[in-house]
């Protein structure tokens, strides 16, 4: 801010008062640099300078100045999301600045739909490890004040589940099948469906036996395995076995 002195009185020094700021640097000269204070609602503030000219005259203005206040930005949504998930998230401007539209940023993932908006729809890529993301949103308001936020969201890995076990069985057989899980998320227990078989003995584990049933052609069967990580992330797997039917043999011949 400058001040002129019409009459060219040759004031050599000059004081300056802020109402709701600070001035930064020098304080008496022909010009100052302010600070403004932070506010909440558009706020009127003053600033005066007066000075005395070579022959001891004095004069003062005052000059009006409206402050308002830059956007108070906060994201929510779901802190903690699965790989592949898609979550909402949406801003709030505690300062109701009058933003029309929004600058969104996903670190880690794809805004589906409207990416201006009060809201946005991100699909969360792929990690093999718990993995932290940020979103940043960003917006003026009526006034041109920008405010800027951003949410850390943590994203855990899926299971990643396969299956080992003899593929080519036969009939009545029994055999042992066992899942692994390459991303390690903790599984501590899992659901097994056995088409056209029976589990015996322990049913959640990482391992199952089954007892094949009998089949007459050669027969696909399937078995999937799904389990969820300590962080509620699910995985699924399925596997195919053949199993063969047994030879069912009869003798012919003299019976007497």
């Amino acid at each position: 801010y400058s001040v002129v002195d019409a009459n060219g009185t040759g004031i050599p020094s000059y004081t300056w008062t802020v109402e709701g700021g600070q001035i930064t640097g020098a304080s008496d000269g022909l010009s100052i640099n302010v600070t403004w204070s932070e506010v909440t609602i558009p706020t009127q503030r003053v600033i005066t300078v007066s000075g005395s000219g070579v022959n001891g005259c004095t004069g003062s203005a005052s000059y009006t100045v409206m402050v308002y206040p830059n956007p108070s930005l906060t994201i929510s949504g779901d802190a903690d999301v699965c790989s592949s998930e898609q979550q909402n998230y949406s801003v709030l401007d505690a300062n109701a600045t009058g933003i029309v539209s929004y600058v969104w940023t996903v670190e880690g993932g794809q805004i589906t739909g409207a990416s201006d908006g009060l809201s946005i729809n991100v699909t969360w890529n792929e990690v093999s490890s718990p993995t932290q993301r940020v979103i940043t949103v960003s917006g003026s308001g009526a006034n041109g004040c920008s405010g800027t936020a951003t949410y850390t969201v943590m994203v855990y890995p899926n299971p990643v589940l396969s299956i080992s076990g003899d593929v080519d069985v036969c009939s009545s057989e029994q055999q042992n099948y066992s899942v692994l899980d390459a991303n390690g998320t903790g599984i501590i227990s899992y659901t097994w469906t056995v088409e056209g078989g029976q589990i015996t003995g322990a049913t959640s584990g990482e391992t199952i036996n089954v007892l094949w049933d009998v089949v007459t052609v050669p027969t696909q069967r399937e078995l999937t395995v799904t389990g969820s990580g300590a962080n509620g992330c699910t995985g699924t797997a399925t596997y195919t076995v053949m199993v063969y039917p047994n030879p069912v043999l009869s003798i012919s011949g003299d019976v007497d």
